[in-house]
């Protein structure tokens, strides 16, 4: 199975990427993600807790290298138009 990802980015990068994007700081709060978890279980939301704070990460340098393709365009780039230009991203879709 093949997954074509275009950016591997965990959530506090991305986070930090997006605020670079629209030139604001971003201030994460360093919340272990044990007791965030312990507390979502208090409230019976153990789940939605495991799959927010889980990771979900794929990697496609080695489906890109064995296709031998590059990717058609910069995702951190479009990342950044995206914000700065949402307009456009709407008008445009899916690349």
């Amino acid at each position: 199975m093949l997954h074509i990802a275009d950016l591997t980015v965990s959530t506090p990068e991305l986070i930090r990427e997006l605020g670079r994007s629209i030139d604001r700081k971003t201030r994460l709060l360093p919340v272990p993600p044990a007791l965030m978890t312990r507390a979502a279980q208090m409230l019976g939301r153990g789940e939605e807790a495991r799959r927010l704070l889980g990771s979900l990460e794929l990697d496609s340098a080695a489906s890109w290298h064995m296709l031998g393709i590059e990717p058609p365009f910069d995702p951190r780039a479009e990342l950044h138009a995206a914000v700065q230009h949402p307009e456009v991203a709407e008008k445009t879709g899916d690349r």
